[in-house]
């Protein structure tokens, strides 16, 4: 399974400068509002999709996800670069590599201005001595994708998706899931004719938008991450609209999809529970995950990585994780 190993940044967004190392299987990333979160994992996203100007995920998008959050209408805007100074390029590199292969590969995306135009510079350096395949690698970063809350209510996820999961009959496992996950004793999903997704039940049927908003975040996020294959996903508060009960049952699901489809899991998050829950759930399914405090001093990114047994060993004696400045 390739996986992103780390990621130095320069001058991209709020961050002047930093390196987060060590990314496991599912990556937790907590801080504080304006610490980094969000800024390290498009960086990564950015990267990635730099490798092929055509390249799009499942879902026909690429790095539009950032733009439509942010509400910036330019692929590269003046404000990915820090303090909107262009004088210097924005410089990102991202290691991706294999676990178990004494090799892994540099991408080096910069971006800068000459004159009035803009050069966007990606660049592969390979180390090591064991092959890593650079089409492997090509294909990794360019099939991965984003969910954000407000895909809750996204129905051109199944729409677009649903074909796929439907022909070998995957639907029947989202059922399952989402059958745990809410209490539920539900038969299927099926699409109809018009685009709108129906919730099957023995005697009766409804359409999944008039479901609650955890249902229908869970769900979409369950059939994008269906059709994933070895690559990684991004969801930005994952535990958005999710009961802590829920929480619990989506985080076993996901991470158990994610080990079967060898999708790397980078989840920026606010909530203590989110962290816990995912913990569990990955040491559940037999991966490895970690948590990465952020922190930013005057732009310099400051990141401490936490161990799965460490963060869950710091939950359980009342240390809250995603305050670890507070405590020294």
């Amino acid at each position: 399974m390739i996986q992103v190993k780390s990621v130095e940044i320069k001058r991209f967004r709020g961050i002047r400068e930093g390196i987060v190392r060590g990314f496991a299987d599912v990556n937790l990333l907590v801080g504080r509002n304006n610490s980094g979160k969000s800024t390290v994992v498009e960086a990564i996203h950015r990267s990635a999709y730099s490798l092929d100007a055509n390249a799009a995920d499942p879902l026909g998008r690429s790095v539009q996800v950032w733009l439509a959050a942010r509400g910036e209408s330019q692929t590269h805007p003046p404000e990915l670069w820090y303090t909107l100074d262009q004088t210097e390029s924005v410089d990102i590199a991202v290691v991706v590599g294999k676990p178990e292969l004494d090799k892994d590969e540099r991408i080096t995306l910069a971006m800068r201005l000459e004159g009035n135009r803009l050069i966007v510079d990606p660049q592969f350096r390979y180390r090591g001595t064991v092959g890593l395949r650079h089409d492997e690698v090509t294909q990794f970063f360019t099939r991965a994708s984003v969910f954000r809350p407000e895909d809750a209510r996204n129905s051109n996820i199944e729409r677009a998706l649903w074909q796929k999961i439907i022909g070998p009959r995957q639907d029947k496992a989202l059922t399952a899931a989402c059958n745990t996950i809410f209490g539920q004793k539900a038969e299927s999903y099926t699409l109809l004719p018009d685009g709108k997704l129906w919730l099957l039940f023995p005697d009766y049927s409804v359409p999944v938008d008039s479901q609650g908003e955890g249902h229908r975040a869970a769900l979409r996020c369950l059939i994008l991450l269906t059709v994933l294959r070895r690559t990684m996903l991004i969801a930005e508060e994952v535990e958005c609209h999710q009961h802590p009960g829920s929480l619990t049952e989506f985080a076993a699901a996901i991470c158990k999809l994610a080990k079967e489809q060898e999708v790397q899991l980078f989840l920026p998050t606010h909530s203590a529970g989110c962290v816990r829950a995912f913990l569990a759930a990955s040491k559940a399914a037999g991966t490895e995950s970690a948590v990465f405090h952020l922190k930013l001093n005057n732009g310099v990114l400051d990141p401490t990585r936490l161990d799965a047994e460490t963060a869950e060993t710091l939950l359980d004696t009342g240390v809250d994780v995603r305050f670890l400045d507070l405590y020294g």
